[in-house]
């Protein structure tokens, strides 16, 4: 429910484009990702294999980035963007993309930086965590 919220607030969430796809074990990844349980979410990997090869604990092991689901979607959309054009250069064995050949990152929503919104999803995804259901 709180994954909605943030979708109703900011408009998208960072795993949307990947959602589209169906790609799971991607938009697992970028959750643990935002959630403090994965150090990395690097693009281009096969999400399937790295789940195995390094599962999760579902224990923070490193800062959180909460403020990753209030960038809005323009901004997410255009991040999966570039990583697709990465993702398929690495898959078909080229070289990895300039920089200034990719396309644009949209400029991310300003909320992302409210610390007071940022720090209220923490206690709630926290709150929620605890829960034994």
């Amino acid at each position: 429910l709180m994954y909605v919220f943030c979708d109703l607030v900011s408009g998208g969430l960072p795993w949307m484009g990947y959602a589209a796809n169906r790609e799971r074990a991607m938009c697992q990844i970028i959750k643990e990702y935002v959630h403090g349980e994965r150090e990395t979410a690097v693009m281009g990997m096969n999400a399937e294999e790295e789940i195995k090869a390094n599962p999760s604990t579902g224990e923070r092991n490193g800062k959180d980035r909460i403020e990753v689901l209030l960038m809005g979607a323009d901004y997410h959309l255009s991040k999966h963007r570039q990583d697709f054009i990465i993702t398929r250069a690495k898959k078909f064995g080229e070289a990895t993309p300039l920089e200034e050949s990719l396309p644009r990152l949209t400029k991310p929503l300003a909320m992302m930086r409210d610390e007071t919104k940022c720090n209220a999803l923490r206690k709630v995804f926290d709150h929620l965590s605890k829960l034994g259901y």
